[in-house]
């Protein structure tokens, strides 16, 4: 969130129960500027590592940038609403996606 004196902060967790579902609809506070939102997809989805159709969809319909963590990445889509014109040109109808950072991938132990 950006606040009303230009600097950023974030809140707390949220989550919406339901593995199919990204409506993204939060309210911000007065005074108070949703500017990012990070999220995880559940692993039993198909191509849950990347962000999904519905995610570029919120990302521009909110001009909002996202942040998709997975077991190994941490991702971030800057949506085409928010690129100037020469990016989308470059980048096309589905923002700009970045690998923030890689690490080794998450091991269970089945316990």
């Amino acid at each position: 969130m950006r606040l009303s004196n230009g600097k950023f902060n974030y809140e707390d967790a949220v989550t919406e129960h339901s593995p199919n579902s990204s409506k993204f609809d939060m309210k911000p506070p007065p005074g108070r500027t949703v500017v990012g939102l990070y999220h995880t997809h559940p692993v039993t989805r198909t191509n849950w590592q990347n962000f999904s159709v519905e995610d570029i969809g919120i990302a521009s319909a909110k001009r909002v940038v996202l942040y998709l963590g997975t077991n190994h990445q941490y991702k971030k889509l800057t949506s085409p609403s928010l690129l100037r014109d020469a990016d989308k040109d470059k980048f096309g109808s589905f923002g700009k996606q970045e690998v923030l950072r890689s690490f080794d991938p998450i091991q269970s132990d089945g316990g």
